[in-house]
């Protein structure tokens, strides 16, 4: 299970960038853990089961390495496809991007735009996006990566953008698409952050003002991937219109029968495919 709480003074923060991807209450466990034992932020995360052990190798490989200068040392360790492409993230992201082939439109045309949402999972949920739209772009895939998880938005911090610009104002009419994507250090993908999110509840109520808004990316991009984060009302607005929602749940914590009533509110709302994502 791999977030906002202040620090507790200055050895309290973490370069590695997995604080960023912490819920609120975890890393705020993991602090107090780190304040107890003197250990890092990293063995702390991992001792409260917050990382998967191939991850957690790879994050303790990165923080060896330090920062270099654009080369994928760069890139948070997080993003395992590009550095532990046998860690259970990185191969869950490969089957996934594999299953894209399978799916298809009522048209008959493949689809192109993809929303994530999760069920009980929103950390997870970000961290198999990231890593989706990695294995999208090694593929060859000319990729477009949304961070519309507005409760929880860490996809400018994975892959070291700027965040103060992007969806909101999209949807807010204060900027163009082209304006507000970023590129990445990952050739072929690129980044649409998710902005500064203040009041933005009332626009993405309006049905499918996300897709809309969005459209024209698929005629610059093979493939599109959302990060809408958790399935609450927010973020059933964020994955209307898509071509396909992929909904994460996590292995006996969610109730199956909480995901049927999620894909049957979407499933009101306009011709998406749908799948299923159970993960441990």
């Amino acid at each position: 299970m791999l977030g906002d709480v202040s620090p507790v003074g200055s050895s309290a923060r973490d370069s590695s960038g997995i604080d960023s991807a912490l819920l609120p209450e975890q890393r705020a466990l993991v602090l107090q853990l780190q304040q107890s034992t003197g250990k890092s932020f990293q063995d702390c995360a991992m001792e409260l089961g917050y990382l998967p052990g191939e991850t957690y190798k790879n994050v303790k490989t990165f923080s060896a390495r330090g920062v270099g200068s654009g080369t994928d040392q760069d890139l948070n360790p997080l993003v395992v496809m590009m550095s532990q492409p046998d860690d259970p993230v990185a191969r869950a992201a490969r089957e996934l991007r594999a299953a894209f082939g399978s799916m298809q439109n009522r048209d008959g045309t493949t689809p192109r735009r993809y929303a994530l949402l999760a069920l009980r999972a929103r950390t997870e949920n970000s961290i198999i996006a990231a890593n989706l739209a990695v294995a999208c772009a090694l593929s060859g895939q000319r990729t477009l990566l949304i961070d519309a998880n507005f409760k929880n938005p860490v996809q400018h911090g994975i892959f070291h953008r700027a965040g103060g610009h992007g969806v909101s104002q999209l949807l807010a009419k204060k900027a163009d698409l082209d304006q507000l994507i970023q590129a990445t250090d990952v050739e072929g993908l690129s980044l649409l952050p998710i902005g500064t999110a203040n009041s933005i509840t009332a626009e993405l109520t309006d049905r499918a003002a996300l897709a809309t808004s969005t459209e024209r990316a698929s005629e610059t991009f093979d493939a599109v991937i959302v990060d809408v984060g958790e399935a609450d009302q927010v973020g059933i607005a964020c994955a209307q219109g898509f071509d396909a929602v992929l909904l994460l749940v996590q292995r006996d914590v969610a109730p199956l029968g909480d995901a049927r009533r999620i894909f049957e509110k979407l499933r009101g709302t306009g011709e998406a495919s749908f799948g299923l994502v159970v993960i441990d």
